[in-house]
């Protein structure tokens, strides 16, 4: 009797041993759904409803002389329309002054900026891109002028797949010009136009 006892006692600690097994593999098996769930929400890239971030940097040259600048960023941005997004930069700038005179700069600066993807591929995009932000620096840029200053901007750029996932990186040529638009008088209001190569990564948040 106690044999038997014992027994069923032993087969239902088995069976109880199973079902907690089986209901650990299931909880496995649902949190491996959900995040390739969470995978699969992620808008496209081009698609409205999902922002963007973008971190990355570059460097610059000066038209005017021998200037040059370098620039570290993050950007948050959104499609408004397909192919058609809305970029919000916010930069840390050197800007290097080659003047008699001109002190070197540190500066920051936000800057929204339009971006059209007029070439959509499953793997890569091209874009142009223009807008017009505001720049607060430590000396005079250039020298002689004030340290705020509008940075109308015009380019264009390309995004690449990485590793088939929804990161891109994104690689970009533009013009950039920085003066304060006579703010300060016209006495005041030195432009200068640089070259400027960037390149960063943009993933889903």
């Amino acid at each position: 009797m106690r044999l038997t006892a014992a027994a069923i006692a032993l087969a239902s600690c088995a069976t109880a041993f199973a079902d907690s097994e089986y209901s650990s593999s299931l909880r496995l098996q649902d949190s491996a759904e959900e995040v390739v769930q969470a995978s699969v929400d992620v808008t496209p890239y081009g698609q409205p409803g999902q922002w963007w971030w973008t971190v990355g940097g570059g460097a610059g040259a000066s038209l005017n002389k021998g200037d040059a600048s370098a620039a570290a960023f993050v950007g948050a941005s959104n499609f408004l329309a397909e192919d058609f997004e809305l970029s919000l930069d916010l930069t840390v700038w050197y800007l290097g002054e080659d003047h008699t005179n001109g002190d070197d700069a540190v500066a920051l600066n936000f800057n929204p900026k339009f971006r059209w993807h007029f070439v959509h591929e499953e793997k890569h995009t091209f874009f142009a891109e223009a807008g017009v932000g505001m720049l607060i620096a430590t000396e005079e840029s250039p020298e002689g002028g004030s340290e705020f200053n509008f940075t109308p901007q015009a380019g264009v750029g390309a995004t690449f797949e990485l590793s088939e996932g929804p990161e891109r990186m994104i690689v970009g040529v533009n013009w950039r010009h920085i003066s304060n638009a006579n703010t300060f008088g016209s006495d005041r209001n030195p432009g200068r136009d640089d070259i400027f190569v960037y390149a960063g990564v943009t993933f889903p948040f």
